[in-house]
């Protein structure tokens, strides 16, 4: 009896490797901020599903093996882990987690985050868009960026084009969206509806203030697409908004850029088109006079015609007569039926030559940077009328008083000298 007795005493008494031994652990869980506890915080046994939660103080209590890993978790904070050992008693402090935010969307004022931003945007660096032949900045939109529709007009340089912005918001009205250029909206010099691009009006050629500008200066190209966009720019941004960020100075030596391109325009040739010559237009009016269509007297009261309606005003001008026994003068129209004048080669340039060529300079240290552009573009046109000589140049210096306060000064200038055949007035 005594025996047994004295080894269960020996055995009650002796640690055995391996047994781990169930605590009740509280403590308390705190910002490493400003001290304060925090509520919610979520507390795991690493491994488990056993967990519990802090109270509004931040205080917890979980039953814990020795051994045992507790996993510390809370939205906006950065995670720990505290290993258990034999104490009862385990507190901690978390600290705040910063994340970068990948992408922002540029508006005028300031630079806004994409999580507060509700409307549709999208950014083009111009290495995406990669247009090296285009001058004009807003014919390099065509085909790059869903929801935007480019319909050009005309090939003449600096005709406004019609982009659309996920539709037409007006049936008569303005559905050009606005432009903004380093955060300064920029006006066009006349205002163009929906008619005057069909028109013919000047108005079109010199609307466009965005064909102005070099496109080699330009960064990125950032369009919001939607009605949201009006909470920044206000009611001219209804149609959407296409802000464009120019090049900056960088940091370090001097480095010179020159890019320069090169292009041919050929003119058109009637092998191109199923046109009547000179003597398959002749007969054609033939017929029609011998079918009574035309005469004499219609034709002198018409306001357009060809070469026999020339030939009736004529007669009845007694400047000609009839041909023998009152027909049509033969002599007279013969002139115009074996006359072909090849009007391609008259009226167009072969080839028209175009030339664009872009410098600029930028430096700078760690107390200002600078940027320099100038550029010229030369486009002769397909037909003997058109004509345009651009220049452009700019200079944007940015200077870093500290790190809290930076200025920048920019100037730019644009001039354009050009001429357009086709237009009435």
């Amino acid at each position: 009896m005594y025996k047994y007795i004295a080894i269960f005493l020996l055995w009650a008494g002796t640690s055995i490797p391996g047994y781990s031994q169930t605590n009740v652990i509280r403590g308390k869980v705190t910002s490493a901020t400003d001290g304060l506890g925090l509520p919610g915080v979520n507390i795991i046994i690493e491994g488990t599903t056993q967990g519990t939660t802090t109270d509004m103080d931040g205080n917890y209590s979980i039953d814990a093996n020795s051994g045992d890993v507790l996993i510390f978790q809370m939205v906006g904070m950065m995670s720990a882990r505290m290993e258990v050992g034999n104490q009862t008693s385990i507190d901690i402090s978390l600290k705040e987690e910063s994340t970068l935010l990948e992408g922002v969307v540029i508006n005028g004022f300031r630079e806004l985050d994409r999580n507060l931003f509700t409307g549709s945007a999208q950014r083009l660096d111009m290495e995406d868009i990669d247009v090296r032949s285009e001058a004009d900045v807003s014919r390099m939109l065509e085909g790059k960026v869903a929801g935007v529709t480019v319909d050009n007009l005309s090939a003449t340089f600096g005709t406004t084009p019609k982009i659309r912005i996920r539709g037409n918001t007006s049936i008569n009205g303005n559905n050009q969206p606005l432009f903004v250029v380093d955060g300064v909206i920029l006006e066009d010099l006349t205002s163009v509806n929906t008619e005057d691009f069909i028109s013919g009006n000047a108005n079109t050629i010199i609307s466009s203030s965005i064909a102005n500008i070099n496109p080699n200066d330009i960064s990125s190209i950032e369009i919001l697409k939607d009605a949201s966009a009006t909470a920044i720019y206000g009611a001219r941004a209804a149609n959407g908004v296409i802000v464009i960020t120019t090049k900056s100075g960088r940091s370090g030596d001097l480095q010179v850029n020159y890019s320069g391109n090169f292009s041919f325009k050929f003119r058109p040739s009637y092998q191109q088109f199923d046109l009547l010559n000179s003597a398959e237009e002749m007969s054609v009016y033939r017929e029609l006079y011998e079918k009574g269509i035309i005469d004499i007297s219609s034709s002198v009261r018409a306001q357009n015609y060809g070469a026999m309606g020339k030939m009736f005003t004529m007669i009845a001008d007694h400047e000609l007569s009839w041909g023998e026994g009152g027909t049509l003068n033969e002599e007279f129209l013969n002139n115009y039926e074996n006359a072909n004048t090849d009007w391609f080669a008259v009226l167009f340039n072969n080839p028209g030559f175009q030339q664009w060529h872009s410098l600029d300079f930028t430096s700078g240290s760690a107390k200002y940077n600078s940027f320099y552009s100038f550029s010229y573009l030369n486009d002769q046109g397909q037909t003997i009328a058109d004509n345009v000589q651009r220049y452009t140049g700019t200079a944007r210096n940015t200077f870093f008083i500290s790190d809290a306060f930076s200025f920048g000064l920019k100037l730019a200038a644009s001039y354009r000298n050009q001429r357009a055949p086709g237009t009435r007035n």
